[in-house]
């Protein structure tokens, strides 16, 4: 049974993604780059049929038995080609993520994707054992399991991650989130039906608006691969501006000062924040100030978790909070930065300025960067 508080962290996660909003997303962005999808699909089906038509020109013929040689060419290209089919499927995960990060789709990136195309098979067995499992205990859990392990693909291809990780994070970012997404997936489903009907000519539409939904709502869950170096590869270059760190870090001023009572739940939060997991963090934050209500560096970090998770206005309110109790600690740990990036998510771009003034003067590291795109009139990315 949940308490109050655990209830109102796990709401707090559960309106991540709005389902009208990743819908909304995806139809602009269809109907946006409609000749673009036409062509990429229609490179899909040449891959496709692209073993059938090396049996064509072999001279194959099912009827008769073919030269071994020729059978065992036949055999190397079939498997090649469906090789090929499994990179051009993540090529679709790397466009539609494409579009979700604000660029545009490229055709190369159909087959870009060829080095992690052995992980993505292996992944995709996996799962599909997942789900069989699941099927044979009374399929509810395969349901279940089918809905949790679905965005294995996107850590796959979005941050390089391992086979298991990469099933491990997608079960992780889907906590407490499976009718919702549940849901969501009934809504697509819906939606290709009726893209069917007309001869299946509205597929054009609805199988890109599918695709672009469901990468807004794994960018929701998930963030950017940078607001994340945990699981972004080591030999990635890093983008420039600089993101924000990616947790709270531990000052000299926080080294000087004497220990707070909350200061083992606060270590706990900045734990569940290594592994991206918002509401423990949020649930040992809270905790530490409980114990104790003067923990300026406990409202920091919660603010913290908070911006991540997008409730913006509560993480405002923690760096208000932040800022009042200890001043100092908030120079040194970037408060004013973070709390300029969270008034310009709630859209008081004349606040977020002068907060980021304030973190320059501080000395924090890359609030330069961001004031920059501030003061052009630009959405820090």
């Amino acid at each position: 049974m949940l308490g109050p508080r655990k209830r109102e962290v796990v709401k707090m996660m559960t309106d991540r993604f709005s389902i009208k909003e990743a819908l909304k997303f995806g139809w602009e962005t269809a109907k946006g780059n409609l000749l673009f999808f036409f062509v990429a699909f229609l490179i899909t089906i040449l891959v496709n049929i692209l073993s059938s038509l090396v049996g064509f020109v072999l001279g194959i013929d099912d009827s008769k038995p073919a030269p071994l040689a020729i059978t065992i060419i036949s055999f190397m290209i079939t498997l090649a080609c469906i090789g090929l089919s499994f990179v051009v499927q993540l090529g679709f995960v790397r466009i539609a993520l494409r579009f979700c990060n604000g660029e545009k789709g490229r055709y190369s990136d159909l087959f870009s994707t060829y080095p992690l195309a052995v992980k993505y098979i292996i992944a995709s067995l996996l799962y599909g054992l997942i789900i069989l499992g699941g099927m044979i205990l009374l399929i509810v859990p395969g349901v279940i399991w089918g809905i949790r392990f679905s965005y294995y693909s996107f850590f796959i291809v979005d941050r390089r991650a391992g086979i298991m990780e990469s099933l491990k994070e997608s079960y992780r970012i889907t906590k407490d989130l499976r009718m919702k997404i549940f849901l969501f997936l009934l809504v697509l489903m819906g939606i290709n039906l009726l893209g069917a009907v007309p001869l299946g000519i509205g597929l054009l539409v609805t199988i890109p608006l599918s695709m672009v939904a469901y990468a807004f709502v794994f960018r929701r869950l998930a963030g950017k691969p940078d607001e994340h170096p945990i699981l972004v590869p080591t030999d990635r270059p890093a983008k420039a501006p600089l993101k924000v760190a990616f947790r709270p870090r531990t000052t000299a001023e926080a080294e000087r000062r004497p220990s707070s009572p909350g200061a083992e739940w606060r270590s706990r939060g900045l734990c569940c924040l290594q592994r991206n997991d918002f509401i423990g963090a949020a649930e040992a934050f809270t905790k530490a100030v409980e114990m104790d209500s003067r923990y300026g560096p406990a409202y920091h970090s919660r603010g913290f978790a908070y911006y991540h998770a997008g409730e913006y206005r509560q993480a405002k309110s923690d760096f208000d909070r932040a800022i009042e109790l200890d001043g100092n600690y908030a120079k040194e740990a970037g408060a004013f930065m973070y709390r300029g990036l969270t008034m310009e998510k709630l859209g008081d771009r004349r606040q977020a300025i002068e907060d980021m003034k304030l973190a320059v003067s501080f000395g924090n590291r890359g609030a330069n960067n961001w004031l920059t795109q501030m003061m052009e009139g630009k959405e820090p990315q």
